[in-house]
């Protein structure tokens, strides 16, 4: 057992000093990549709050004139209205007859 025991120390003794060094470098980087995340959400995180409430009001403003635009539509058709209804009953109304003139008249193919 004693030899089984001389071949394990030296093994572990490998493994452990690999090991410690790997375990080392995952840390580290697992330690980057939280730095990061945490940097990007407060870099991140207000200037997108930022960006959505631009948005917000843009599309705030967009609704107004879109509003506004309906409105003037809606204005104008009805003045369409108005104006075809005069046209109609405007037509609608008889219409005399011109007076008859007291020129003479040329007949072609008339024996006069």
């Amino acid at each position: 057992m004693e030899g089984y025991f001389a071949l394990m120390i030296p093994i572990l003794a490998i493994i452990g000093a690999f090991g410690t060094k790997i375990a080392k470098i995952i840390m580290e980087a697992d330690e980057r990549k939280l730095a990061l995340r945490l940097q990007h959400q407060q870099n991140g995180g207000p200037g997108a709050a930022n960006t959505i409430d631009e948005l917000r009001a843009e599309i705030a403003s967009l609704r107004e004139i879109s509003g506004q635009y309906d409105l003037s539509l809606d204005n104008t058709m009805h003045r369409l209205e108005r104006r075809i209804q005069a046209l109609e009953t405007g037509a609608r109304t008889p219409i005399r007859p011109a007076p008859a003139e007291t020129e003479d008249i040329q007949h072609v193919g008339q024996n006069l």
